[in-house]
């Protein structure tokens, strides 16, 4: 909601700001999901007995891919992001084949070496090289290959932070999408009495249980700037009024502040251009851009009016704000502020006028003055005879 107030006349101007800049600290948030066991599609190598031992390098089609939830921007400016991935992989080989009906080296050897890797949003984890092996022999290599399998096990355990070209990709109401791949090689190996064989090879991400499959992103956010011309409330307009003034008197100065309401967990706000409605030269104002008032930090300015043009004088500052994040960051907004000044300019009193007195005044002060000079002679004439 926003609100205005007004400011009456004062007469000190003041410039400040009342805290340093210091680096605003992020918050954090996790998003995480339990994937379900997945596994690659089969990577198949396969030997008859004129080509007694065959390998394949081809990559396996990809398992399953993981979904995480991104960061919602509405809620803060996303600074940064981590991502960790704590599952465990495995290799699995399986054999299957035909053989001579008797004598020495009536045998098929598998092997599949097999590396698994998550990737997704710029970050990748692959596991070391798993390598599986099985052999059959005799009548056996004939069974069903889901009979004949050997599986090694290990692990991805590892977290990686997001590369900032990469952030962006983080931020919205949706995933982010971590893909499951595996390569390496698969081999069959034929005995003398061999006469086919095959070996499939596939990679598994994750156990049976989801909870222990953890693919997880940390994101580091900051609330957002909250600036005001007040500093409890949110206040996005103020008008100065300097009342009325004789034309030639002051200058009158009125003092303000704007406020970043918040804490050390939000961005700062910087002040990237004013702009004036009127341009009228008899309001001057020490307000000028500025960059990164941390959170609940103020900055005091003065706004001062010089009387000089006749009648009501008017002018409208407009402040376009920024929320000051990390390079790099994502979500961060604009906001603007607006300061409306007014004046009446006074024209000077008229100087005292003398009064002229009117002609019948005139007449009475002669008569007075006549009678009088009689009075003082008839006395002298007396003061003569008596003498």
């Amino acid at each position: 909601m926003n609100t205005s107030f007004k400011i009456a006349a004062a007469l000190i101007a003041t410039v400040s700001i009342n805290a340093m800049a210091m680096a605003a600290t992020p918050l954090q948030i996790t998003a995480t999901t339990n994937a379900t066991q997945s596994s690659t599609g089969m990577q198949t190598a396969t030997a008859k007995d004129a080509n007694g031992k065959k390998s394949t390098t081809t990559a396996p089609t990809n398992a399953n891919s993981v979904n995480v939830a991104q960061y919602n921007t509405a809620n803060g400016i996303l600074t940064g992001a981590s991502v960790l991935v704590n599952t465990a992989v495995s290799t699995t080989i399986r054999v299957t084949g035909d053989v001579e009906d008797s004598g020495n080296g009536r045998t098929v050897a598998a092997e599949a070496a097999l590396a698994g890797t998550v990737a997704g949003g710029g970050v990748s984890f692959t596991s070391s090289t798993l390598t599986a092996n099985k052999g059959c022999s005799g009548n056996n290599c004939k069974q069903s290959p889901s009979n004949q399998t050997a599986t090694t096990s290990g692990s991805i355990n590892s977290s990686a932070t997001v590369p900032l070209a990469n952030l962006a990709s983080y931020a919205g109401t949706g995933n982010v999408t971590f893909t499951q791949s595996a390569a390496g090689s698969t081999k069959v190996t034929l005995g003398t009495k061999g006469k086919s064989g095959t070996a499939d090879g596939l990679f598994t991400f994750g156990g049976v249980t989801p909870a222990n499959n953890i693919y997880s992103i940390t994101y580091d956010y900051l609330n957002f700037a909250n600036p005001s011309f007040d500093g409890l409330t949110n206040v996005s307009s103020i008008d100065l009024d300097f009342g009325s003034l004789i034309t030639g008197s002051g200058p009158i100065t009125l003092n303000f502040s704007i406020f970043n309401i918040g804490n050390a967990n939000s961005a700062g706000v910087s002040l990237n251009s004013i702009a004036r409605s009127n341009n009228n030269a008899d309001f001057t104002t020490t307000l000028a851009n500025f960059s990164d008032l941390v959170g609940g930090a103020s900055s005091s300015f003065a706004m001062t009016f010089l009387p000089t043009v006749l009648g009501a004088s008017t002018d409208t500052f407009t402040l376009d704000l920024a929320d000051y994040a990390p390079a790099g960051s994502i979500g961060a907004k604009t906001y603007q502020l607006k300061v409306n000044t007014i004046g009446n300019v006074l024209a000077p009193p008229p100087p005292p006028v003398t009064s002229v007195p009117e002609p019948q005044v005139w007449a009475l002060l002669v008569a007075g003055f006549g009678l009088t000079g009689f009075g003082q002679r008839r006395r002298r004439a007396r003061m003569s005879v008596a003498a």
